[in-house]
């Protein structure tokens, strides 16, 4: 009988594989605007399983080189707005300084909309990795211009965090003050002695602070940011009070240092529970999916907060997760749980590393897709193989069976593997097959000969025999520079972990997304 491998039928045939994965494995090269898209909506420099943040931040800067200024410009709006990153925005900004000084001034207004942005963009110039260390005059009007167009209550706010601190950009950068009170404000900001007359200008919130320090004016707690408190010896009312004035991020990033101090005893725990189920609120904050589950197992076992408190954060991720597409007709979501999936999300950054991992984001995320469609879907866990489960209840909440998946982590990997098991089901009628992973599938490599597809592109070709209509949806959460499967009109890469990712699904489903798919969306881009 002839050689099966090599005389096998068209239709199940895939293009050969022309990269190789960090793992080992075979894989298919992203062009260079794809790889930066992956970077954009999953980097942030700090070291991942595969890769350290020098590695990625030569990738970066080599790709880079080889797209357009206003390709880099759409990126780094792209990424900031819809992706909700910070580093490799700022990253991106600081590359097209080198490049298109104009398109740097229409994007920056854009891309540094807060002060955690400007901060990024000013340490990568300074760090000199983007070719220049200094500003120059058009960089240096941007950022006195955002200076000077932020309210007293902004720049209060950004003087929290350092390197660079805010003292330190004005330092560098010379705003020409508007008025006296400005004049006045900054000198405070960095260090200056002021006189009588110039500290009676200082922002109302900024006197009542430097009062409070000094022991007066003690019956209310200054307006200024909570970590500017935390020094100080405030009594259990004092810390109610600064809760309810709390901000929805910062109310759920300190629920545990809240606690500490007594704060969910009494009727203020139902206000506070209300501002963290309020859609508005939730919708408005821009938080990933993970960092609500983040929050939420972060809780768990501590007796000092509330179940409101912990059900409002159930709700929260709820509301969310508002953007998941409903899929009509039979749908598989397959989660990698191998070793790699248990490095930390947003990689590792010594003693501040997130304690989420991939796996527990690609279980938030798959868990969702269960809880938007629960009578149409199954979630299948795999890593060398298909992991055996007793399944997951649709009526459970996402946080409930994220930790159930979570708790699976080990293993090889194989994305192949949920395919093969599909095909050997016989599977009919599917519509979409959806793979969330960090994409470094090695396992089904290792005997494959040479001059072959990937086992993931030839298992999905065989299943399109059996399911002509069904899509293939990869979400990659690493920022890695290869697939295993090649975008074309039934298959969709796509990267990232904010809401946006579900959003564009949604439209590829109904095939509604633009050409050349997730880069597509970028170049439509208006800047």
């Amino acid at each position: 009988m002839a050689n099966r491998n090599l005389f096998q039928r068209t239709s199940i045939q895939a293009p050969v594989a022309d990269a190789v994965n960090e793992a080992g494995g075979q894989a298919y090269k992203l062009t260079d605007e794809a790889a930066l898209v992956q970077y954009a909506m999953t980097g942030t420099f700090n070291g991942t399983f595969y890769a350290s943040p020098e590695v990625q931040l030569a990738s970066v800067l080599k790709m880079a080189e080889k797209v357009t200024p206003a390709f880099i410009a759409k990126l780094a709006v792209y990424s900031h707005r819809q992706g909700y990153m910070k580093d490799v925005p700022a990253m991106f900004l600081a590359i097209l300084s080198n490049r298109d000084i104009q398109l740097t001034k229409k994007v920056f207004p854009v891309v540094c909309d807060n002060a955690k942005m400007v901060k990024n963009f000013v340490q990568i110039i300074r760090s000199g990795q983007t070719g220049r260390k200094s500003f120059g005059t058009a960089i240096k009007k941007l950022i006195q211009n955002w200076l000077n167009t932020r309210n007293d209550w902004q720049l209060s706010n950004a003087v929290v965090g350092q390197d660079p601190s805010l003292s330190d950009i004005i330092k560098l950068v010379h705003p020409k003050p508007p008025t006296p009170a400005r004049a006045a404000f900054y000198k405070y900001l960095i260090g200056r002695d002021l006189t009588t007359g110039e500290y009676a200008l200082l922002p109302t919130n900024v006197i009542h602070y430097e009062d409070f320090k000094k022991g007066h004016r003690q019956e209310e707690v200054p307006a200024v940011p909570f970590m500017l408190l935390t020094n100080l010896k405030l009594n259990k009312t004092q810390y109610q009070e600064v809760a309810r004035g709390m901000s929805w991020s910062a109310l759920r990033q300190n629920l545990n240092a809240l606690a500490r101090h007594e704060v969910f005893d009494g009727p203020i725990t139902d206000h506070l529970a209300k501002v963290l189920a309020n859609p508005e609120n939730v919708l408005k904050a821009r938080a990933f999916p993970f960092q609500l589950y983040s929050a939420f197992r972060a809780t768990q076992g501590n007796h000092a907060i509330p179940a409101k408190i912990t059900n409002a954060l159930q709700d929260a991720m709820e509301i969310s997760l508002t953007n998941i597409p409903g899929i009509e007709g039979p749908t598989f979501v397959a989660i990698d749980v191998s070793g790699s999936m248990a490095h930390a999300v947003t990689g590792d950054r010594g003693i501040a590393t997130t304690s989420v991992r991939c796996v527990d984001a690609a279980a938030v995320m798959g868990s969702a897709i269960l809880r938007k469609n629960p009578n149409n879907t199954e979630i299948i866990p795999f890593n060398t193989n298909p992991v055996l489960t007793n399944g997951f209840n649709s009526r459970d909440s996402v946080m409930t069976n994220a930790q159930k998946l979570g708790n699976l982590v080990g293993g090889g990997t194989s994305c192949a593997s949920v395919l093969i098991e599909l095909n050997r089901r016989g599977v009919k009628g599917t519509t979409a097959v959806v793979c969330i992973s960090d994409n470094q599938s090695w396992v089904e490599s290792m005997n494959a000969p040479y001059g072959q597809g990937t086992e993931m592109m030839r298992q999905w070709n065989l299943f399109r025999r059996n399911n002509p209509k069904a899509k293939l949806v990869c979400i990659d959460i690493q920022p890695i520079t290869t697939t295993q499967v090649q975008d074309r009109q039934d298959v969709l890469n796509i990267s990232g972990y904010s809401d946006q990712v579900f959003d564009l699904i949604g439209l590829f489903l109904k095939n509604e997304l633009s050409p050349n798919h997730f880069v597509g969306v970028i170049n439509q881009v208006e800047i």
